[in-house]
């Protein structure tokens, strides 16, 4: 495995991975069918509810049938070092080891649409490894268990398909496991998404 691991990292030293974020130049049109809501809508195209709206100049959370919304697509590109796919892989990993291959793209697609909010760094190796308040936004980091993890093949794959836009969450900026979360703060996040073990929220 630790050669596996490896081979895959001196590949990757031979190409660049490409992140993709949302171009407001390209786009879709949908209509609005009964029983729609922003939620579900921008789940299934793989954007943020806060992207719809933009898009839309929508404020509130009505919509009705026969409305005509733009949906963001996936279009500009940026480049993804060799340093920041090695620890999205391995973030994955670390916090979402244990779950199925969804669960892994949901947990890399956070990193991703951190990268992508202004309130976060700008790279992935800076959002894996920000503090706030001296304290690390993602628990493997602190606890060291990131330096450690061996990467599954799922976990590889998973970093590759929420580089390429795929996010089963919808947008979500946070997410945590109700059995273990030991802050009060994190419940009080909109729950958008339940994937396997974790909550996913913004």
């Amino acid at each position: 495995m630790h050669k596996k691991w490896l081979m895959v990292s001196l590949c990757l030293m031979l190409s660049c991975i490409l992140i993709t974020s949302v171009n407001a130049g390209e786009s879709l049109v949908y209509q609005v069918k009964q029983g729609d809501t922003l939620w579900a809508i921008a789940k299934q195209h793989h954007v943020s509810v806060a992207q719809l709206k933009v898009a839309n100049q929508v404020t509130g959370d009505l919509i009705h049938p026969g409305d005509q919304l733009t949906v963001p697509s996936v279009g500009r590109r940026a480049r993804v070092s060799d340093e920041d796919f090695e620890w999205l892989v391995k973030i994955i990993e670390a916090e979402a080891g244990g779950e199925a291959y969804q669960g892994k793209v949901a947990v890399g697609s956070v990193v991703l649409n951190r990268v992508l909010h202004s309130d976060y760094p700008n790279s992935i190796t800076d959002v894996v490894f920000q503090k706030v308040k001296g304290v690390y936004q993602f628990s493997p980091v602190g606890d060291g268990r990131i330096y450690t993890v061996i990467p599954s093949d799922d976990s590889v794959q998973a970093a590759k398909a929420a580089l390429q836009g795929v996010d089963p969450t919808a947008g979500a900026i946070f997410f945590y496991n109700p059995k273990t979360a030991r802050s009060n703060w994190i419940r009080t996040r909109a729950v958008i998404a339940e994937i396997g073990q974790h909550h996913f929220a913004h």
